[in-house]
């Protein structure tokens, strides 16, 4: 299952892998990679963390430097 944020979706559709660290990038590719391959995968919409937030860092524990808002 990829738990994607709302605004997640939107940003999928701009991500080039430019103006990010090694590890969002990575994760971000591998996601999109995963979402174009696997015609099955599973979304779940959620308010909070995410698939995509997992390698950012701007998280810290569970906390979005940003917020966690939609």
């Amino acid at each position: 299952m990829i738990r994607l944020r709302g605004h997640h979706l939107f940003c999928m559709t701009l991500f080039t892998g430019h103006g990010y660290d090694e590890p969002f990038t990575e994760n971000m590719a591998g996601l999109l990679h995963r979402l174009k391959s696997d015609k099955g995968a599973k979304i779940l919409l959620v308010a909070g963390d995410d698939s995509v937030c997992a390698a950012c860092p701007n998280l810290t524990g569970e906390n979005c430097a940003f917020g966690n808002e939609d």
